[in-house]
């Protein structure tokens, strides 16, 4: 069995609110989140906006400290790395963002933009050698040649997203995590680069840490799923199971707004609580938007148990009707158009 590369540990980002704003107070934006990625391997997480997946990947860039926990990198704790140990683990851990033009300084030429993570952290490079391997990466990920020497603003959308993994790739990463990365290219064009990323990771090795809120390309692209909802995990496991047979309501809801799987009929009406992500809420999250509520949600925080007649433990879920029957509406086809 291949050994975890990355391991989270009980993750908490907690951000406490200004007087001015609301009623003062926090919000608990990832809350107790744990799981691994091993080598080669695509983890996909999946959620609404504001359900604390880019909160989430900020803390494992490092862009961000967790508030507790820990992330296990090779067996050591860089939670709380700085200097040479930060350093080493970014060149280790990249990423590739949702919003490529943003993400790409105007003022920089291609052939620059890709370089910079190498210049930076492998000072001793001679530029030959950097020019060598821009160029071999841009022809890699299907980028001209003679684009080298262009602006991003002369670009496509998804000739910038190709700049995005080649200037990721250059440092020769371990892993990358991939936040939203074709979810601001037209549909014709992501499949390419998608297909592109699958390339990459079999010749690479690479692991892949995507987050998406749509589950066709997660079920596309990885292996094991964590739906995430305002911070905590309701369900994870292998993506296939977990899109199949969802057994959290919020899981059920998110299949059931995809129109490419087939939908279990649960609805969520209304919209969230606007204290829902205060951290003195007690209960479950979901409780709010659930359909099948029960006076126990509201109060007792329920925990991931396993699923499966024999305990299997990939498969888990936090759900206090895991206890009880399913619903029979829960697995009968919605009637209608959604």
């Amino acid at each position: 069995m291949t050994a975890d590369l990355l391991e989270v540990r009980e993750v908490a980002k907690t951000f406490h609110l200004r007087r001015r704003r609301r009623r003062g107070g926090s919000v608990r934006a990832v809350d107790a989140v744990s799981f691994s990625v091993r080598a080669g391997e695509s983890v996909g997480i999946a959620g609404e906006s504001g359900s604390g997946k880019s909160t989430l990947a900020r803390i494992l860039l490092r862009l961000d400290k967790p508030t507790s926990g820990q992330i296990l990198f090779d067996g050591t704790d860089i939670a709380g790395a700085a200097g040479e140990e930060l350093m080493n683990y970014r060149r280790q851990v990249q990423a590739v963002f949702q919003n490529s033009s943003s993400a790409l300084s105007p003022r920089m030429r291609i052939g620059d933009i890709i370089a910079e993570p190498l210049v930076v952290q492998q000072r001793d490079v001679p530029d030959k050698d950097v020019i060598a391997r821009v160029e071999e990466l841009m022809r890699r990920v299907g980028l001209p040649g003679e684009l080298r020497r262009s602006y991003p603003h002369e670009l496509s959308g998804g000739q910038k997203q190709r700049v995005a993994i080649a200037r990721s790739l250059i440092v020769d990463p371990r892993m990358l995590v991939l936040d939203e990365p074709v979810s601001a290219l037209d549909v014709s064009v992501r499949s390419q680069v998608l297909n592109l990323l699958l390339d990459l990771q079999k010749e690479r090795g690479l692991a892949y840490l995507m987050i998406a809120h749509d589950l066709a390309i997660l079920r596309h692209v990885t292996t094991y799923l964590v739906v995430i909802y305002r911070g905590r995990i309701v369900e994870q496991g292998p993506t296939e199971e977990v899109l199949s047979a969802p057994r959290h309501p919020y899981t059920r809801a998110l299949v059931a707004a995809s129109p490419r799987f087939d939908r279990v009929g649960v609805a969520v009406e209304g919209v969230a609580d606007a204290d829902a992500g205060i951290e003195t809420q007690a209960g479950c999250a979901f409780a709010p938007r659930c359909p099948l509520v029960i006076d126990r949600c509201r109060v007792d925080t329920p925990v991931l148990e396993d699923i499966g007649p024999g305990g299997t433990v990939i498969h888990r879920a936090a759900c206090h009707l895991l206890a009880r029957p399913v619903p029979t509406a829960l697995n009968e086809p919605p009637k209608g158009d959604l």
